[in-house]
C-alpha cells in the first residue's frame, strides 16, 4: 500500500501543467514595468519641488516676493524644468529673474544630496511673474 501512495504522488508531480513554474506576483510585475520610469520621474519631481522650496522659496527674497513652485517637468535625459511663481513688483521683475537664475546651482546641489542617481539632473528654473501676491501688492 505504501508503494501505491508514492506512485500517486509521483504521478501528480510528473504531469506538466500550463501554469507550472509561473508565479502570479512575478507575472503581474512584468506588465507594470512600463510604469516604473513614470514612478521614478514622479519621485524626482517631488524631490525637486522640495529642493526649490528649501533653497528658493524659504530664502529672504523668496519670502518677500511670495515665491512658490508652480510646476515641475521631468524630461528624458535627466533634465528638470521648474516653474517658480514670483509675485514681485513690475520694476523688480528683471532683478527677480537674475536672482532665480543665481539660485539654480544651489538647487542642484540640494537635489544631489536627496536623490540617489548616477547623474544628478540639470535644473532649469523658469520664472513666472504673478501680478498679485498674497500680501495684496
Amino acid at each position: 500500500m505504501a508503494a501505491d501512495n508514492s506512485r500517486r504522488l509521483r504521478d501528480l508531480c510528473a504531469h506538466v501543467h500550463d501554469d507550472d513554474g509561473v508565479e502570479a506576483w512575478r507575472e503581474d510585475g512584468r506588465h507594470q514595468a512600463s510604469s516604473r520610469p513614470a514612478h521614478k520621474d514622479a519621485q524626482l519631481a517631488k524631490a525637486a519641488t522640495r529642493a526649490v522650496e528649501q533653497e528658493v522659496c524659504a530664502s529672504q527674497f523668496g519670502i518677500d516676493w511670495a515665491a512658490r513652485v508652480m510646476d515641475v517637468q521631468v524630461s528624458a535625459g535627466s533634465h528638470l524644468r521648474v516653474w517658480v511663481g514670483v509675485a514681485c513688483r513690475r520694476h523688480q521683475v528683471e532683478q527677480a529673474r537674475q536672482w532665480l537664475a543665481a539660485r539654480a546651482p544651489s538647487v542642484r546641489t540640494t537635489l544631489a544630496r536627496t536623490v540617489s542617481r548616477k547623474r544628478v539632473p540639470t535644473v532649469g528654473l523658469v520664472m513666472e511673474w504673478l501680478e498679485e501676491d498674497s500680501h495684496g501688492r
